[in-house]
């Protein structure tokens, strides 16, 4: 089945043959192909800044794509705002201060704020000095305004300066009890949870369902995880490591949300391809693999990937090649795919890559109540994502480890698998950051109340303590391979022969048999040495 073109499409929905489309079909249309419509002063706005205010709404056909593409912007811009709204209104009353809505439109609009536009917004109100809603802000901050932007010494004689500080006082407050809600409770506590003051604590609900919208936002925090070590590391970079570890953790972790800040702008403004050469570290190259090697493919893009190994691997049969030399030739060009790569291209790759995601998301899924258990099964695979990257140290393992959760049924192919070869890339990351440690448990409690939970909750409390208690088998195996008490281990077994060797196996087998029938009375310890003995 051929895909139409817009010229074509043009045409069928413009079946009365007038030579336009109403602003009611363009916002119809749009409908078809989003989850998420936009409100009718959007399409309306849009409309008039492509075909101009004397448009009356129609949409000729030069003008069709064009605000096609207008809309997808403002649809963009528009998810992003709602969250820099909600970070300001601190008690869920869906309102913000007008202190606090000069603060978004400046952080929005970044170099683009003008106090003309401003101005004009507070007097087009019938209450200049009230509260002011999202729906107040969304249209304004979503045009692009003609009147020329402000210069920082206009913005100062303006008197916000304070207010600008504080808003990001209150980002970066915001931010830190999201990474403890997070780290704590998980991603349904930080989606659902609908009190995000910077007190109190944040009360439980009970989950009955998941919705499209709430599998985006989990995507989004998917890449923000990414994104946060990659920014810790252009930050170490640029500073240099021993300035960076003279910092204390609290200048740290206000240096990176500064960064995160500044690069989601370039985003929400469309620049990010453009303006990301002048974040700090951008310019400092990294040896990685491009996102495809290191994350793997999209769901959708699985099977191709395969076919296309299988057909490489059946060429290189023909011509006579062993399954060893195939081995060998895949492995070298895997590990030729890790190149020196800029930090800003990074970034730029990380975004590309979660807005095919959002896509494949938007077009495989919908709010139809059948697809109900496919948009839960999307939003709990992600959350395993989501605990898998948070506990890396760097970029390279996060990227690794979230495309290890992403895909994990491995590749049917001979020779070679792709998920194997990033499993050792992991190990290895992990390996370089065990020395001299040693294994503590941690807090398992799952704050959940099991009585009033609901199925999803049970499901998501599951998945968290499953992927806990897998983290944790492997912190055991790390530490006993290279922690602290390891040379000792290591060096007794080397003096042995292989009879020896084999023979202290079966001595270790029978110590940890005898520990388990009596593991009532003696202690851990005693197991821990025996397997780190084996091991």
């Amino acid at each position: 089945m051929e895909i139409a073109s817009f010229d074509e499409i043009f045409l069928r929905l413009d079946f009365r043959q007038r030579g336009f489309l109403s602003q009611e079909q363009i916002q119809a249309y749009d409908e078809t192909l989003n989850i998420t419509p936009l409100c009718t002063p959007q399409v309306e706005a849009a409309i008039s800044d492509i075909c101009g205010t004397n448009s009356d709404g129609l949409v000729r056909p030069e003008h069709f794509v064009p605000v096609l593409q207008e809309l997808q912007r403002r649809r963009q811009l528009e998810n992003q705002i709602q969250w820099d709204f909600r970070a300001l209104d601190n008690n869920g009353s869906q309102l913000i201060t007008i202190q606090d809505a000069l603060l978004l439109f400046q952080t929005v609009q970044g170099s683009r704020f003008s106090i003309h536009t401003w101005n004009k917004f507070v007097n087009s109100r019938q209450n200049p000095s009230g509260d002011v809603n999202f729906d107040e802000v969304r249209l304004w901050l979503c045009s692009q305004h003609s009147t020329e932007p402000s210069s920082d010494e206009d913005i100062a004689d303006y008197s916000q300066a304070k207010f600008k500080e504080e808003y990001y006082r209150k980002m970066k407050g915001l931010a830190r009890k999201k990474q403890h809600i997070w780290e704590t409770r998980g991603l349904d506590a930080l989606l659902f949870g609908d009190d995000l003051d910077f007190e109190d604590e944040i009360s439980s609900h009970s989950l009955s369902s998941i919705s499209i919208n709430d599998v985006k936002d989990a995507t989004c925090y998917k890449y923000d995880i990414i994104r946060r070590k990659l920014f810790e590391e252009m930050l170490k970079n640029h500073f240099g490591t021993d300035v960076w570890f003279s910092m204390n953790e609290g200048e740290q972790g206000d240096a990176v949300e500064q960064l995160q800040m500044e690069e989601k702008q370039l985003r929400q403004e469309g620049q990010l391809s453009e303006m990301c050469s002048n974040l700090l570290g951008a310019k400092i190259t990294k040896q990685v693999a491009p996102l495809n090697v290191l994350v793997g493919e999209l769901p959708g893009d699985v099977k191709t990937t395969q076919a296309i190994l299988m057909q490489k691997i059946l060429d290189m049969q023909k011509e006579g090649k062993s399954e060893k030399d195939i081995e060998k030739i895949l492995r070298k060009e895997f590990k030729a795919s890790f190149q020196d790569e800029r930090s800003d291209k990074i970034l730029i790759a990380l975004n590309e890559r979660e807005q095919m995601e959002q896509d494949y998301y938007m077009k495989t899924l919908s709010s139809d109540p059948k697809k109900q258990s496919e948009i839960r099964h999307a939003y709990i695979h992600l959350l395993r994502q989501h605990l898998m990257g948070t506990e890396e140290k760097s970029y390279l393992a996060a990227a690794v480890a979230v495309g290890l959760a992403e895909f994990c049924n491995g590749y049917n192919v001979p020779s070679i698998d792709p998920v194997r070869q990033r499993q050792e890339i992991l190990a290895k990351e992990h390996l370089q950051h065990v020395k001299d440690k040693t294994y503590s448990p941690p807090d398992v409690t799952d704050n959940i109340q099991h009585d009033a939970a609901s199925l999803l909750d049970l499901q998501l409390a599951a998945i968290r303590q499953m992927t806990l208690k897998h983290q944790q088998e492997q912190e055991v195996l790390e530490v006993m391979l290279k922690g602290k008490d390891s040379p000792q281990a290591k060096t007794a077994s080397q003096v042995m022969n292989a009879t020896e060797r084999q023979s202290q196996i079966i001595t270790l087998r029978n110590a940890r048999n005898g520990w388990k029938e009596n593991m009532m009375t003696t202690t851990s310890n005693r197991n821990w040495k025996i397997l780190q003995e084996g091991e």
